[in-house]
């Protein structure tokens, strides 16, 4: 008797995936210890590395679902994009804003990207959302978590609504 395939978030995050969770009802997460992760400019490059190494991971009878992030700096002709994980760990949000300011160009791009695997014919599909705007100074903080989280592109009310969620949900992992 032939099982029916199961949909999986790979990720390491229990708060990406619950965030997932809330709009693919049944997904399951799915953590792939050292996972590879191709490290370019290009975040279709990203996504489909990633899923590939997922899939080889994990086998192919199951949906396979990734995600990644870039931020596309005009001041910095498009860099740092898929690697912006870096410059936030050594700029954090408000060092990011400060060179743009100092570069004189604050405009940016971010991007958001899915990739699904299909078992059941093979393939790899990648959905890519972009939304440009203007780096702002960051002004969300969840100080009693000790994170500040501030995306420029995101309108005010979306980030207090996520701040808020995401502060009870790292209260209860603690």
């Amino acid at each position: 008797m032939k099982t029916s395939a199961r949909i999986y978030f790979v990720t390491g995050s229990k708060f990406k995936y619950r965030e997932i969770a809330d709009y693919i009802p049944g997904i399951e997460m799915l953590a792939v210890p050292n996972l590879p992760e191709l490290q370019s400019l290009d975040l279709q490059e990203v996504i489909k590395a990633k899923l590939q190494s997922a899939r080889d991971a994990v086998g192919e009878s199951d949906y396979l679902v990734v995600e990644d992030t870039a931020l596309h700096l005009c001041s910095l002709r498009g860099f740092p994009g898929p690697l912006i994980k870096f410059l936030l760990a050594r700029l954090h949000n408000e060092g990011i804003y400060n060179l743009c300011k100092k570069l004189g160009d604050r405009k940016a791009t971010a991007e958001c990207a899915f990739g699904l695997f299909t078992p059941s014919v093979g393939t790899m599909e990648i959905a890519i959302a972009r939304k440009t705007g203007t780096i702002s100074r960051p002004r969300v903080s969840l100080a009693s978590a000790g994170i500040e989280f501030s995306c420029p592109l995101v309108p005010r009310e979306h980030l207090q609504k996520w701040n808020r969620s995401r502060e009870e949900s790292l209260l209860d992992e603690k």
